[in-house]
């Protein structure tokens, strides 16, 4: 298991870009590009803002290769595992400030059946990736190159 922080990523000329961490408060007028309803990422991001009572405005879903490039083109603001946000001069990336949302990464398999040869190939490279990634993320510089996760992982 893999653990990495949610981060707001905003264009370049936005008003928040010049800010490194934000409340969810401050998004409620905000277009949001988000993944789809029944996705862990969105489901996690729903319950944020409905934990703290703030009301926001899904104005496109997307999938988690195109969210940076709808924020780069200005229709909307996204939340995104630390992992995807691009290191770009045109957008910025923004640690959320009074919540720490985390997504995690999860494999799950059988317990009764033996893992065929390819599921033992992605867990050998997802036991590998875990064990080469101790350290958190500094969350006050995260326009840094190299970012990389906390784990959880037990292989």
């Amino acid at each position: 298991m893999a653990s990495y922080p949610m981060v707001l990523l905003v264009p370049a000329g936005h008003r928040l870009a010049s800010r490194r961490r934000v409340a969810l408060h401050e998004l409620a007028d905000e277009e949001s590009v988000d993944f789809p309803p029944g996705t862990g990422s969105r489901d996690l991001v729903d319950r944020a803002f409905a934990t703290a009572g703030v009301r926001r405005k899904v104005a496109l879903e997307a999938d988690i290769a195109s969210a940076a490039a709808y924020v780069r083109y200005g229709l909307g603001i996204t939340l995104l595992p630390e992992f995807a946000a691009p290191d770009t001069p045109d957008l910025r990336v923004l640690a959320v400030g009074d919540h720490t949302l985390r997504w995690t990464l999860s494999i799950a398999t059988s317990s009764t059946r033996r893992p065929s040869r390819p599921l033992r190939a992605l867990l050998a490279l997802a036991d590998e990736y875990a064990s080469t990634t101790p350290q958190r993320p500094d969350l006050h510089d995260l326009t840094s190159q190299g970012r990389k996760p906390t784990t959880d992982h037990q292989g």
